[in-house]
């Protein structure tokens, strides 16, 4: 079912996006110090909305790494014995013969 959802939202934002260009084909000029680059508004769009998606996982996957490497470390720690070897065993019983 999650699988049915993540497709048919990939296909209407790709509609979407096809839309959005249809209607938004006017060229652009990005004027820097250097020189100047002329692109459809919609392909401007798109490009800033990747860098920012692409900045914004750069930003968030180190704290995901580090989550990943605890939770390994505590499965490991919950997968281990968990009754550890006694340090002073207790004294054996004596054997009384009557």
């Amino acid at each position: 079912m999650r699988r049915i959802i993540q497709f048919l939202t990939a296909i209407i934002g790709l509609l979407a996006g096809f839309a959005f260009h249809a209607r938004n084909h006017a060229l652009i000029t990005l004027d820097f110090y250097s020189g100047t680059l002329s692109l459809p508004l919609s392909v401007i769009v798109v490009a800033s909305l990747l860098l920012g998606t692409l900045l914004g996982a750069a930003v968030l996957m180190p704290g995901r790494w580090r989550q990943t490497r605890r939770l390994r470390r505590l499965e490991r720690a919950v997968r281990a014995p968990l009754v550890a070897p006694l340090a002073h065993p207790p004294p054996a019983a004596a054997n009384h013969v009557d």
